[in-house]
This record gives structure tokens, sequence and C-alpha cells, in this order.
């Protein structure tokens, strides 16, 4: 058991009084990741992450050709600050990375209420620390001052160095639709059906939101979010031709398109293809969150085109119970059918 006056005395110590939150990243992000990298700054600690390619399968002298090529599809941001953590000791800024499964495995029994806390000893000068720790304490009340308190360690890389956070600004996106998280997990049905390799999101403004997949004409399920925005405008769109045209619902694009195009403006629908895999893991965090906000990217102008072109990530921001929060950007995937 380590005492507080230990605690206090470490190089870094980042101590949550619920920790269940990241044992429930870690058992989403180990699938995307396999080196986690943490970064510690004077007020806080953050994950600022893509995916990376799982070369497992790939012969060895084929792997730096494969590097080349891939292309992340999905992006983690999250931090734990003052606002959400019981106690951050820090020293200076730097870095560590840690193999994803393994922390995943040491955070396994936390359970709702647990504390948890993570810890660096202090360290020779011109040296580098090596280890991890890691505390997990029972929450559940039981056992007063004895209560129990599991400890372990994982090796760890440390570096001086720092992820810089260049997340894409708000204005690249529309304005959010809210989404209750039991509505979220529900599209966990959704991957009941092993043929089906992609969800459709389809998206209006701030009002609307599908999440929808299938398998041809003999299966089905969708998760339907508020209205679409129909009636005059849509209608006047398919009379051009144009119901599937990308079109923001902006003064001064409408006046542009108005202008070049002699037709009315109507409302804008997003329309993307995302794979499964990734939103079968996003939506086990649904039991841990207390809100969620879908974000959908507002389309950008092709002057030479004459066209508006759409965007080709969304964000999900995941407002957690327990204070600490996670944005999820998804990109979608230009193999399948419809997209460019």
């Amino acid at each position: 058991m380590t005492s507080e006056s230990e605690i206090d005395n470490n190089f870094f110590v980042l101590r949550m009084t619920e920790g269940y939150s990241l044992k429930v990243y870690m058992d989403m992000m180990y699938h995307f990741i396999k080196r986690l990298k943490f970064n510690v700054v004077k007020d806080r600690v953050y994950i600022f992450q893509q995916n990376q390619e799982d070369t497992s399968s790939i012969d060895e002298d084929k792997k730096s050709e494969a590097a080349k090529t891939f292309e992340p599809t999905i992006m983690f941001h999250v931090e734990y600050g003052n606002t959400n953590v019981e106690k951050l000791v820090w020293q200076k800024d730097f870095s560590f990375t840690l193999m994803t499964k393994i922390f995943k495995d040491i955070l396994s029994n936390t359970k709702k209420k647990d504390s948890v806390t993570l810890f660096i000893p202090m360290f020779e000068k011109g040296s580098k620390p090596q280890r991890l720790f890691v505390e997990i304490e029972d929450g559940s009340g039981r056992g007063g001052p004895q209560r129990e308190r599991e400890a372990k360690f994982i090796a760890i890389d440390y570096s001086e160095s720092i992820e810089k956070v260049d997340v894409p600004p708000l204005s690249n996106f529309f304005q959010p639709i809210s989404v209750t998280s039991g509505k979220f997990s529900k599209m966990k049905k959704f991957y009941s059906a092993a043929a089906v390799d992609h969800v459709v999101v389809q998206a209006q403004l701030d009002n609307y939101v599908c999440f929808s997949t299938s398998i041809g004409t003999t299966y089905g399920n969708d998760l339907k979010i508020g209205h679409l925005k129909t009636g005059e405008r849509t209608t006047l769109a398919k009379k051009y031709g144009l119901e599937n045209q990308v079109i923001i619902d902006a003064d001064i694009l409408r006046e542009e398109h108005e202008r070049q195009q002699k037709i009315p403006f109507f409302p804008f629908v997003y329309e993307g293809y995302y794979e499964k895999m990734i939103f079968s893991y996003i939506t086990k965090i649904g039991s841990l969150a207390q809100s969620f906000y879908f974000y959908h990217p507002v389309p950008t102008v092709d002057k030479k085109e004459n066209a508006l072109v759409k965007g080709s990530s969304i964000k999900l921001r995941v407002n957690n119970k327990d204070s600490s929060w996670l944005d999820i950007y998804i990109r979608e995937k230009p193999q399948f059918p419809g997209t460019k």
C-alpha cells in the first residue's frame, strides 16, 4: 500500500477518484493503437493519437512499403486535468509510451467508483524512468480504512518530446447533434450480421442524423435521431435532378449557388460510409457516457469545378460522468461505394 506522502514524492502522479473511464478507453483503444503515448504537461495529461496499422499478418520485407500506403481512419483525443482528477504531480513536461494491450489488462479489474493512481518514482539524474506504476483502490466502500488496493507496473519508453495537439477547428463542422447514451448503445444491434462491412451516416445541419447498415435488400437496420427538413426547397432540388448534390445551408454559399446555377437553394444532407468495425468498438463506451455529441463536416467550395465538396471526417464528443471527455475523429473509407 502506498501512503499519501510517498505518492507526493514521485516524479509524476495522476490520481483519478473514478478511474473506470480510463479502463473503458483502453478496452476500445487497444483495437486501434499498439503503443499508446501519454503526454504530460503542467496542468493535464492527454492522449492525441491516430490508429496504427496491424502488421502482424504482413511479411517482414513488405512492412515498410505497407507503412507508406497506410492511411489512418480514426484519431483519439482524451484529456485528464485539474478539473477531473484528484491529484496531479508534475516535475517537467514529458511523454511516455507503453504497450496498450498490457495496460488494458492491468486495468481490466477496475470497477465503477474505483480510484486509479498512475505514478513514476523519482530517478537519478542522467537516467530515465523505465516503469509506470498503477494502483487501483476499491471504491465500493467495503473494508473502511483497510480497503483493498492492487498495485502493478508496466514498462515504458520515456521521452521529453510532447505530441502537439492539432485538431480540426470547430468551423470545419456543423453545430453538433445531441445523442443520448441509450440511443447510441442501440447501435450494437447493427453488428449482429457478419456480412455487414460498413455503416452509412447521413446528417442534416443540426437537426438530423441517421446511422444505418444493410445487406443488399435482405437485411437492414437504422437509428434515426431528429427529422429531415423537407418541403418546397427539397422538391425543387429533385425537379432539377440535384437532390444528392452537397449544399451547405449558409447565406454566402446560397447566394453563390443561386447566382451560378439559377435554382433555389435547399438544405444540405451529408452522407458518408464508415467501417463497421470502428462503430462496433466505440459503442462499448455507451454505458460510461453522460452524453454524446455528433459533428458532421461542412463542405468546402471548389471554385474551379463550380461545386461543393463534402468533408471526409466526422467527430464524436463523449462527455463522461466523471467529467472527463473524449473526442473521436473518424475518416470515411474511400473504397466504399458512393465515395470519392
